[in-house]
């Protein structure tokens, strides 16, 4: 064996790695030369010879070294000297067989979703998922980070379920699979699939500022900005905060820096933006509510 029209397919390749090819002995006759050929369009390539052996068998101990298509295999019986020379040669013997190992199709990708993060530090087990194919025997799974503008390698996993789990840091990324088949040789690998891992945002849209009505405001400037340091409650990252006159125009500073507990905010200007005068304070939070302050006189150093 095996004897011709033998297939070897995935059924084969679950159960054994290897292919043992057993003849009968042939009296007369003390040794074999046994031979593998792949039949192709160009005729017959040899695979293996064996030197003549005293033996009925040949074991090929991994089939995955045969590709896909027939094969042919045959039996010389010869007769050897004391030397080790062939005396006489008998008939050759063949069989034929075919390895038939269905090429796995290229897995699709379920869409992760986006992942969010507390801080740089915060960790969060994410699975990747995919279709595959009973054709494959394993998989392995690629995962690429974006990094000026193009994507750099940083894992590379394989596995037999259709699965994996990663631990990422915030960016984006994008992942791909390829499935590998019963001789463990690659198929069609999948498209990619983009996804990200972000930082969440405080949610501060809930909060209503107030500036306090009872202390009075600090303005000063120097060489090339003007600056307003207000006192209140409840200032967040993202609030519109400006000066209006009293003719409605709205002065509003290229810069705002607000203290971690949220009781300051510096509105910094373009010098020469501001004049003395009268103001309103406009203070408003990121989900709508807002304050204001009336009658801020603000005098500037050069108008004094």
């Amino acid at each position: 064996m095996p004897r011709t029209g033998y297939r070897i397919g995935i059924d084969v390749l679950r159960n054994q790695k290897h292919i043992d090819f057993k003849w009968s002995a042939v009296p007369e006759a003390n040794a074999y030369i046994f031979a593998l050929y792949q039949e192709n369009a160009n005729g017959r390539q040899q695979i293996s010879r064996t030197a003549p052996e005293n033996r009925t068998g040949w074991t090929l101990d991994n089939i995955s070294k045969l590709d896909r298509g027939s094969y042919i295999w045959q039996v010389e019986a010869v007769n050897l000297r004391q030397d080790g020379t062939i005396e006489r040669q008998g008939n050759i013997e063949e069989n034929s067989f075919v390895v038939d190992i269905p090429i796995p199709g290229p897995p699709r990708l379920d869409k992760p979703g986006d992942v969010t993060v507390k801080n740089d530090t915060d960790r969060h087990v994410q699975r990747l998922t995919w279709t595959g194919d009973n054709n494959a025997l394993r998989y392995e799974a690629l995962i690429q980070k974006e990094e000026a503008k193009d994507y750099r390698q940083i894992q590379r996993e394989s596995t037999a379920e259709r699965f994996i789990e990663v631990t990422l840091t915030p960016g984006k990324y994008r992942f791909q699979v390829i499935p590998y088949d019963y001789q463990d040789k690659p198929g069609k690998e999948s498209d990619w699939m983009t996804m990200s891992v972000a930082v969440e945002v405080p949610v501060v849209t809930g909060l209503q500022p107030e500036l306090d009505k009872g202390r009075s405001e600090i303005f000063y400037s120097d060489n090339n900005t003007q600056i307003l340091s207000i006192i209140g409650k409840n200032l967040v990252p993202g609030a519109e905060m400006y000066l209006r006159t009293r003719d409605g125009k709205q002065i509003i500073p290229k810069e705002i820096q607000i203290t971690d507990d949220g009781a300051t905010a510096m509105l910094i200007f373009e010098n020469d933006q501001v004049t003395t005068g009268v103001y309103e304070i406009v203070v408003r939070n990121p989900g709508g509510l807002e304050t204001s302050k009336t009658g801020v006189r603000i005098n500037t150093p050069r108008s004094r």
